[in-house]
């Protein structure tokens, strides 16, 4: 081989070096990682139950922590709150029904393939839109956390409305039914409230309230690279079960956020006289929108 051989056969070889280089570094950043509908939807959702009450809810991170809670709407455990009623046995051995001021006990149902489990839960945090300021929230505390995959959380994501949002609940107690839908309103505005809600289309089914709502954002991830996946942006709250594609609304990021933020500085905030206490299961601070239950007699 001459010289002239070999320079062509080394260029030969080095223009094929940087091809495969460039296809290489072409493939990092058109590699987009990360969740699906199934993993980062349906996955972290759960059904809530309790003696009056079935509703959705959605596995979250508390933000700045790694407490795992459930995130649902406050009116399907509003009735667990006001306490429940037990049958005891008096001095001589009588069966009476005597009612508890205590939260009722909630129930956490997740599904997996065909396999549904049941886990104990309590209400930790909770806020009513029936008391001044407040809104239709409720975080619950699992017994156990082992196996359930939190959410990612997107409440400074950026919102259009039509775009497209999916949400995974339990309709008639039917453990996690996925639904697709597109954003109405992120404003809309009650006659009969002063609150904001974030509304999309879909059927609002009794079970379905506490359900996360999700929308699908790419993020740059370094080197490149980028990740697709599943942002809780909504709860939904209330909707019509009997006329298909009517507004379902839902408390909106900011409220979430502001939710969230409460319960974190209830952990760290002493108690002065003007903060009312709540009773029960566990004992928290509660700030002036969260109502105060009764005290045990």
């Amino acid at each position: 081989m001459n010289r002239k051989q070999r320079f062509l056969s080394d260029l030969m070889h080095f223009c094929g070096t940087l091809v495969i280089i460039g296809l290489v570094l072409l493939g990092l950043v058109m590699i987009v990682s990360g969740g699906t509908v199934y993993t980062d939807v349906v996955s972290p959702a759960v059904e809530v139950r309790c003696s009056d009450c079935l509703g959705s809810g959605t596995v979250i991170k508390v933000p700045g922590t790694e407490e795992i809670l459930i995130l649902t709407a406050g009116h399907v455990v509003e009735e667990s709150m006001k306490g429940h009623d037990e049958t005891r046995l008096d001095g001589d051995g009588n069966p009476h029904v005597e009612h508890i001021k205590k939260p009722s006990p909630v129930k956490i149902f997740t599904k997996h393939g065909h396999t549904e489990s049941v886990v104990p839960a309590e209400v930790v945090w909770y806020s009513s839109p029936d008391d001044q300021g407040g809104h239709d929230l409720a975080l619950l505390k699992p017994d156990k956390v082992d196996g359930l995959n939190p959410a990612v959380l997107g409440l400074d994501e950026e919102l259009t409305v039509g775009e497209e949002v999916w949400y995974c609940g339990s309709p008639a107690g039917l453990t996690g039914q996925l639904e697709k839908s597109i954003i109405n309103s992120l404003d809309q505005d009650l006659d009969f409230s002063d609150r904001m809600f974030l509304t999309v289309n879909g059927l609002g089914w009794h079970g379905s309230s506490g359900s996360g709502i999700f929308v699908k954002r790419t993020d740059m991830i370094g080197c490149g690279k980028s990740q697709d996946g599943y942002k809780l942006v909504g709860v939904l709250v209330m909707g019509d079960d009997e006329t298909p594609k009517s507004p379902c609304f839902c408390e909106p990021q900011q409220v979430i956020k502001d939710f969230l933020e409460s319960y974190t500085r209830s952990k760290t905030v002493p108690i002065t006289p003007d903060e009312p206490t709540k009773t029960g299961v566990m004992e928290l601070i509660l700030p002036p929108l969260m109502p105060s239950l009764p005290p045990d007699d």
